[in-house]
């Protein structure tokens, strides 16, 4: 879980620092752990509301909007808050705030962070995390900029389907 909401608030960082307030954004993702898993989903992006929606039924979807940070079960549907607090989060705010001044490689106390941005350099298409709580890649693919994004997306409940 630490390893996915260190992805989504440098994401969602990044996305506060370098972009337009009013452009949104819909892409696929793919997650790769260490260990050899892989978790494909999408993620939704509009004026600083995130929904980052896992396809397995076995997992969830994140939504982050002004009200804070949930966690809606896919299996048994049910939404909850989601108030841990991780250390690493702050760290990542901070190198996204100095954004687009950054090297694509950082290292920061015991996190190795590696961005790969498309050939425009104006969107991330990928995310490497190296540290002792995370070790993982975030794809981002077939990202549609600026696309218009209903707000009940973003609504930890109840909580609509997006197509």
């Amino acid at each position: 879980m630490n390893k996915i909401i260190i992805s989504l608030f440098f994401l969602v960082t990044f996305a506060k620092n370098t972009i337009a307030s009013d452009l949104s954004f819909a892409c696929n993702f793919e997650e790769a752990h260490s260990n050899g898993s892989i978790n494909q989903g999408l993620i939704l992006y509009k004026e600083n509301k995130l929904r980052y929606e896992y396809f397995s039924k076995d997992l969830f979807i994140i939504f982050i909007n002004k009200k804070g940070t949930f966690l809606y079960n896919n299996k048994n549907k049910t939404t909850k808050p989601f108030t841990q607090t991780i250390q690493i989060i702050d760290q990542m705010m901070d190198i996204a705030s100095k954004f687009p001044d950054i090297p694509s490689n950082i290292r920061q106390d015991d996190i190795d962070i590696k961005l790969e941005f498309n050939k425009s350099k104006k969107f991330i298409k990928r995310i490497s995390i190296d540290s002792n709580r995370a070790k993982l890649s975030l794809y981002l693919k077939n990202c549609n900029l600026n696309k218009p994004i209903n707000n009940l997306f973003f609504s930890e409940n109840p909580v609509f389907r997006y197509q």
